[in-house]
């Protein structure tokens, strides 16, 4: 079935949201393009992006966190291999784990480089019970393929510079997708033909402290997210 210029628009604006990196305390980058996008949006001190429509009442707000769980670069090795450190707490017991053997995305000063988590011997390891060991963010070894710490430092890596697993969107057929993260156009997105284009509406997309956003106090109606004419599926 042919897709119609809004669907089509908001296929591309899910991919480009899905694809965009926010790791906690590093959200600058995301909120600028936030604003760009929507326009009127300003940007407070607190780096929370702000968009009011309409006049009058009644006022809704619909608020929601744009950060990600993810790492910054905790050390740089004489080798060339990082190490990595956790930003903030872990929002699952596996977290962790799924690094291992995977293609991660660092935000350098230049720009993104690519990288890989490396994954232990299958030879050293084996007979071993990997169960009681299980892989931690401590055994991480990013490989940006550097040879020694000048080499990493010349592609952009610093020390802190923040790493999210490489963001891979993916549609099948025109309403399904699976994308990692969670991203701020659930919370933005206002259905204004079912309202009339009349009430007022005031959307957050603000950093996250704790479990609270910077914004602070508003709470964010579940039914919002469902109303995308797309669905989202289990990540792959």
């Amino acid at each position: 079935m042919a897709q119609d210029a809004g669907s089509a628009k908001l296929r591309d604006l899910i991919t480009q949201f899905g694809q965009a990196t926010a790791v906690t305390g590093y959200e600058q980058g995301f909120a600028q393009s936030l604003r760009a996008m929507l326009k009127g949006s300003v940007i407070d001190r607190s780096d929370n992006v702000i968009l009011t429509l309409g006049s009058g009442s009644p006022k809704r707000l619909l608020a929601c966190p744009m950060d990600e769980p993810g790492y910054v670069v905790g050390g740089i090795r004489d080798d060339g291999y990082l190490t990595l450190r956790r930003v903030g707490s872990a929002p699952g017991p596996l977290f962790d784990q799924q690094l291992e053997g995977q293609r991660v995305t660092i935000i350098g000063r230049r720009g993104e480089v690519p990288a890989v988590v490396a994954v232990r011997s299958v030879h050293l390891t084996r007979g071993r019970n990997t169960g009681e060991n299980p892989f931690t963010v401590d055994d991480a070894l990013v490989d940006v393929g550097a040879a020694s710490r000048q080499e990493a430092e010349r592609l952009g890596v610093q020390v802190l510079s923040p790493v999210t697993l490489t963001k891979r969107v993916r549609w099948y057929g025109d309403d399904l997708v699976s994308a990692t993260g969670r991203r701020a156009q659930g919370c933005l997105r206002r259905d204004a033909h079912s309202r009339g284009g009349h009430e007022p509406w005031r959307g957050y997309a603000s950093r996250r402290v704790g479990r609270r956003t910077a914004a602070g106090r508003h709470r964010i109606d579940r039914g919002v997210s469902n109303s995308w004419p797309v669905r989202s599926s289990a990540t792959g």
